[in-house]
C-alpha cells in the first residue's frame, strides 16, 4: 500500500500527564468519490456526494458508506458503496438503499458477506436483500437481533420483545421482558447484548444497564446508569470491554459526562479520560483497546443557516494506556434534506468516521471525498 507522509496536526490545549498526546495519523490515500460512484438517471440529487456513515468490515480490508441523498418518486434513497482499502476504488459494490436522513448506519456479519443498511439486509456475495424489522443488529454469526416495546403508563409497567431472525429475515425465535429494555449495542464475537433498563418514563431514561446473553438470556452484569452517563455505548476488544461516552442534550444544554470503558467480565472500571468532555459520538476498535472519541470542551456551537452544529475535536484513545495518541477537527459537509424546500432546509454536520478492528487505520471523509489514516503511535 502507498503511504503519503501528510501529518494531521495535534491539539496539545489542556493535556497534561498521561492523557498527552503520544503519536499521530498519517495519511494513506485520498479518493474522490465521482471516480467510483454510478449515477442513476431516474433519481434526482440533493447532495453532491455528502458521506453519511462509514465503516469497516470485520476483517478490516474492506469499507462501507452511505453516500448521497436522492428524491426518487416520495422516497429518499442513498448509495451504498463497498470497496478494498488496499487499491482505493477498487472492487467497488455499489447498491441503491433507503436513506433515514442522518441516522443512517451500516452493521456487518461476522464473515463480512452480509450487510444490514438501513433495514435492508444485503448479501454482498449474490445481491439478493430483504426487509428486516428496523433497530436490528447482527448478534452472532447467523443471527440478528431486535427489541420493541409494547408502552404501558407507567413506562415501567412495558413489555419488551426480543426477536432472533435468520439471515434470510425470517423469524427464528422471540421472548418477552416484563421492563422496558433497549439495545445500546451488540458482541457478535460473544453473542452479547448492552442493554439499557429505562426508568418510569421516557424522561426519567435509563436507569440500569445490563449486559445480557443472547442465547441464554441471563444478565451478565449490570451497572447503574449514573456511572455510564449516557451517550454512546459501544463494545470492543472482541467483547471484553463495553466502553460509553456522553454527548450534549440539545443546544442550550451543556455537555454531559465523559468517556469510560469497563470490563464486561469484572464489571470493573477500567478506563475513564476527563481531558476529553463528552465523547460522543464514539467509535470502538472491535478487536483492540481503542476508540475515537469526540471533544466538545474546547468547541462551541455554530449556527448555519437556521440549523445548529457542532464544530468537534476528534481523539484517538488508547483506553488500556490511558493515552491519546492522536487527534484533529473534523471538517464539515453541507445539504439539503429534501428537494424543493427552501434555504432553511439546509444543514451541516461533521465528517463521519470509523476506525478499524484492528485499531489500526482511520476512515472519514465528506463532500465527495474519503480519506484513509494510519495511526502510528
Amino acid at each position: 500500500m502507498k503511504t503519503y507522509r501528510l501529518i494531521i496536526p495535534v491539539w496539545l490545549a489542556g493535556l497534561t500527564g498521561p492523557g498527552a498526546i503520544a503519536g499521530h495519523l498519517e495519511k494513506v490515500w485520498e479518493l474522490q468519490l465521482a471516480r467510483v460512484i454510478k449515477e442513476p438517471s431516474d433519481l434526482a440529487s440533493l447532495s453532491e456526494h455528502t458521506v453519511l456513515a462509514a465503516s469497516f468490515s470485520p476483517t478490516g480490508n474492506r469499507i462501507a458508506l452511505i453516500v448521497d441523498l436522492h428524491q426518487s418518486d416520495d422516497r429518499i434513497r442513498s448509495h451504498l458503496i463497498i470497496m478494498g482499502i488496499e487499491s482505493p476504488g477498487s472492487e467497488v459494490q455499489q447498491f441503491d438503499v433507503e436513506s433515514r436522513a442522518r441516522i443512517d448506519e451500516i452493521d456487518w456479519s461476522e464473515q463480512g458477506d452480509v450487510i444490514l443498511v438501513n433495514g435492508t439486509l444485503i448479501n454482498l456475495r449474490t445481491g439478493t436483500r430483504c426487509a428486516s424489522p428496523e433497530g436490528r443488529r447482527f448478534a452472532g454469526p447467523q443471527s440478528l437481533v431486535s427489541a420493541s416495546m409494547d408502552v404501558q403508563i407507567p413506562f415501567s409497567n412495558s413489555v419488551s420483545r426480543f426477536s432472533l431472525m435468520g439471515l434470510n429475515c425470517e423469524l427464528k425465535e422471540s421472548w418477552d421482558v416484563h421492563e422496558p429494555w433497549g439495545i445500546k449495542d451488540t458482541s457478535q464475537a460473544r453473542g452479547l447484548l448492552a442493554v439499557a433498563r429505562l426508568g418510569s418514563s421516557v424522561k426519567v431514561g435509563a436507569v440500569e444497564y445490563l449486559i445480557v446473553d443472547v442465547q441464554s438470556r441471563k444478565i451478565r452484569q449490570r451497572w447503574p446508569a449514573a456511572d455510564f452517563g449516557g451517550g454512546e455505548m459501544r463494545f470492543a476488544e472482541n467483547g471484553k470491554s463495553l466502553c460509553s461516552a456522553g454527548g450534549v442534550g440539545g443546544f442550550s444544554e451543556r455537555v454531559k459526562g465523559f468517556a469510560n470503558c469497563w470490563d464486561v467480565d469484572t464489571g470493573e472500571k477500567t478506563a475513564e479520560t476527563h481531558a476529553v468532555e463528552g465523547g460522543a459520538p464514539m467509535a470502538t476498535a472491535a478487536k483492540a483497546a481503542t476508540a475515537i472519541i469526540t471533544d466538545l470542551r474546547y468547541q462551541p456551537y455554530i449556527i448555519m443557516d437556521g440549523g445548529a452544529t457542532v464544530q468537534r475535536r476528534r481523539v484517538v484513545w488508547d483506553f488500556k494506556t490511558g493515552q491519546e495518541i492522536a487527534s484533529w477537527r473534523p471538517g464539515l459537509q453541507r445539504y439539503l434534506m429534501q428537494l424543493g424546500k427552501d434555504k432553511s432546509d439546509w444543514y451541516s454536520s461533521p465528517f463521519p468516521f470509523a476506525i478499524s478492528p484492528n485499531g489500526q487505520y482511520v476512515i472519514e471523509g465528506g463532500n465527495g471525498v474519503m480519506r484513509l489514516y494510519e495511526i502510528l503511535r
